[in-house]
């Protein structure tokens, strides 16, 4: 009788540990917040960097069409920057909400970080970062030192780069999925 005993305690254990985990997870989604770009001023912001800047960890930053002449930092951020494309599974929305970096830096630098998601956008004009003493690297993305980072259903075109000039990946876990890179040098 004692085994069953123990073996029923143990269940009861199991479950407990499983309904406290749901629970935890709920709790973790739950806090999430989408921020909302628009640059007619309606939205959360007008630009795609203060969204970042205010975001936290499972953050949503969700940019409406517009193009945006911004280069992008993410560093430390553990956030989905995503287009009206995610929302709608439209890829229209691909070609209208563009990220444009001037030719200043690139278009997008991630450092740092843990779990980032890119989706939705055309990533263009972007001219490499220096990364002290070895020279200017990513033009459209430079991403160092992430755990877990995607890009999906994005354009990356005419971004310049010594090297990477699409994007520049050291030390990173990238996976890319539906991504035109064209006419990038």
């Amino acid at each position: 009788k004692v085994p069953q005993m123990e073996e029923e305690i143990f269940r009861n254990m199991k479950q407990k540990i499983f309904i406290l985990c749901v629970f935890a997870i709920l709790a973790v989604n739950s806090f999430s917040i989408v921020y909302h770009i628009k640059q007619d001023g309606t939205g959360n912001f007008i630009t795609i960097q203060e969204g970042i800047n205010t975001s936290a960890d499972t953050d949503t930053v969700l940019v409406y069409p517009g193009t945006y002449y911004e280069n992008l930092d993410m560093t430390g951020k553990n956030i989905t920057l995503t287009s009206l494309e995610m929302t709608t599974s439209d890829p229209q929305y691909i070609d209208s909400t563009i990220i444009d970096g001037q030719r200043l830096e690139s278009c997008i630098l991630i450092h740092d970080t843990e779990n980032v998601v890119i989706r939705g956008f055309t990533i263009q004009n972007g001219y490499a970062t220096y990364i002290y003493n070895t020279g200017n690297y990513g033009g459209g993305f430079q991403i160092q030192c992430v755990d877990n980072c995607l890009i999906m259903n994005s354009k990356l075109f005419d971004n310049v780069a010594s090297k990477g000039g699409a994007i520049f990946s050291c030390i990173t876990d990238l996976t890319l999925s539906g991504v035109d890179i064209t006419r990038n040098s």
